[in-house]
């Protein structure tokens, strides 16, 4: 993610709650890692919607959930939290800084729609099917032109950026950032092509950060 916005920006509420059928894919001992973690109440809510979190098991040493995150404050809030074994680590989530299969497990929420372009996209998927053993859930917003305000962003970004479902988020006249809304089929594509072998993705109603509502996603895609 090249924006300047995640590296700098204040706390970004989310509006994605915990998917329960990947909350009960965490049993004891399972290693999760949260890409785009923000300020981690993903990850807090994974440790009390699982009542299983990092700090049952039995494990005593080193960390076994992880967030990653390109904005420091964020990440100094996460570690606030106060998770057992538990690690906030500064990073890209195009070149993440683990080793291949560190982790059983992954949770990409509101992440997709930060990636601005295809190649961009392909990167932080590829390196998600790297550095995860089983797989990942996904919790993001799809296309939904038949809402006037998303049809004029759809058109208008067409013509900015080349792209159907990409365009330039705005606070007034300050550019913030670049989203991306998807179709399912979309998401299913560049899953597959990233190493996932099968996903479970459905359409929901989400909320946006600015209180808008949208077509969402929400589901899994496996690697095994």
């Amino acid at each position: 993610m090249t924006d300047s916005y995640w590296k700098t920006a204040g706390r970004v509420p989310s509006t994605l709650d915990v998917d329960p059928a990947f909350a009960a894919l965490i049993g004891p001992g399972v290693s999760l890692l949260d890409m785009g973690c923000g300020d981690g109440r993903t990850l807090a809510g994974m440790a009390e919607r699982a009542e299983c979190g990092p700090g049952v098991g039995g494990r005593v040493s080193g960390p076994l959930w992880a967030g990653v995150d390109v904005n420091p404050a964020s990440l100094a809030a996460g570690q606030g939290r106060g998770l057992p074994q538990t690690a906030f680590v500064r990073g890209d989530l195009s070149r993440l800084p683990f080793a291949d299969k560190s982790f059983d497990y992954g949770i990409l929420h509101a992440v997709l729609t930060t990636l601005e372009t295809s190649a961009v996209r392909r990167r932080v998927l590829a390196e998600a099917a790297r550095v995860l053993r089983f797989g990942l859930t996904i919790s993001d917003f799809l296309l939904t032109p038949e809402i006037p305000l998303y049809r004029e962003r759809y058109e208008r970004g067409l013509g900015e950026t080349g792209e159907w479902g990409t365009f330039r988020v705005m606070d007034g006249e300050r550019y913030l950032y670049t989203a991306h809304h998807y179709t399912i089929e979309e998401i299913e594509e560049i899953m597959c092509e990233a190493g996932f072998c099968r996903t479970r993705l459905r359409q929901v109603q989400s909320r946006t950060r600015s209180g808008n509502r949208i077509n969402g996603v929400v589901g899994q895609a496996f690697l095994r």
